[in-house]
């Protein structure tokens, strides 16, 4: 990397920067640039400052069974996949590699422990999941934490449990990055992020976005739904000025772009194109880039039906006839 090798491991930052996204190698290069001395790293790149930033991705306790997600992501969906196992084990593309992880180490005071050995030292710490504001210590940490005006912390959320406990815990720190997950809105919402709320995630969203410490953004994930619901997402961002960054799916394929055939595809950048936005017109664009890599896949495409009429069946939902909702 030094030498200026782009190495396989950053492949996702590279792809990001080729459709003109800021991708998150530039924005922590960034951010902790102030923080470190490179005069501090020695010969063989051993970096001898305390640890100054902490990205966390909390297990997998969640209150959601987003349909793109995994049960290594949600807790939720690990219960489903128990509960219904022999389904989800007959379909044609379904991985069952996260049954022997262990996601109850968030929950322990080892845990705990361990953040508070560089609570005076950190300037900033990020909180993934699972979903964050649902794991016990995180708040308790947020408490421990020393000279919150010279720290950043992040929040990647889906913005169903904002309540005012929670604002008041952020509200003492310097900066706050807040990310929200979204796929769409309103019933689109309530069914691609199931047992998610439209009206109590957009109450939610509205109390906190506009707080002054606040770096507010929506994180919308590229996928077969998009054709859809991005559009309206777009609109509604648009209305409250909010940034809308993509994340394209990586896994699982079979709810890809490429499972939506190419006729539905043009029809979605043809909306796209006819766009006019102040906020995210860059971020029409990067859908646009990617929408040029196109490429149907029948298999795939079948793939996605199998999976989600099985999901449809178990919640009573009706996600295998969202795209078809198109004109």
């Amino acid at each position: 990397m030094y030498q200026g090798e782009k190495i396989s491991e950053c492949d996702t930052c590279w792809k990001d920067e080729n459709v003109g996204k800021k991708s998150l190698r530039k924005i922590y290069n960034l951010e902790f640039a102030r923080f470190s001395d490179r005069h501090h790293i020695d010969k063989n790149w051993q970096v001898k400052d305390s640890v100054c930033a902490l990205d966390l991705r909390l297990g997998n306790l969640c209150n959601l069974k987003c349909v793109m997600c995994t049960p290594s992501s949600s807790s939720h969906l690990l219960t489903e996949y128990k509960v219904n196992a022999n389904k989800f084990n007959s379909l044609t593309n379904y991985s069952v590699n996260f049954l022997n992880k262990d996601f109850s180490w968030p929950l322990t005071n080892d845990f705990k422990q361990f953040l508070s050995k560089f609570q005076n030292h950190i300037k900033w710490i990020a909180f993934t999941g699972g979903e964050p504001t649902i794991i016990p210590h995180v708040l308790d940490v947020l408490d421990d934490i020393d000279c919150t005006n010279e720290v950043t912390i992040s929040f990647t959320t889906n913005a169903t449990k904002l309540d005012q406990k929670f604002v008041d815990k952020i509200k003492k720190f310097g900066q706050v990055w807040l990310s929200v997950s979204l796929e769409g809105i309103e019933e689109h919402n309530d069914q691609i992020r199931f047992l998610s709320h439209w009206t109590e995630v957009e109450q939610n969203i509205l109390s906190v976005y506009n707080l002054p410490n606040v770096y507010f953004n929506v994180n919308h994930v590229l996928q077969c739904f998009s054709v859809r619901t991005l559009i309206p997402l777009l609109h509604w961002c648009e209305k409250y000025q909010i940034p809308l960054r993509i994340i394209k799916l990586s896994e699982p394929d079979y709810l890809s772009l490429d499972t939506v055939d190419a006729n539905t595809i043009s029809k979605f950048a043809d909306r796209l194109k006819e766009l006019n936005l102040t906020t995210n017109q860059n971020t029409v664009q990067q859908v646009l880039s990617y929408l040029q890599n196109h490429t149907h896949s029948e298999n795939l495409e079948r793939q996605r039906h199998e999976y989600l009429q099985l999901i449809d069946s178990i919640r009573s939902t009706k996600t295998d006839q969202i795209i078809e909702e198109i004109e």
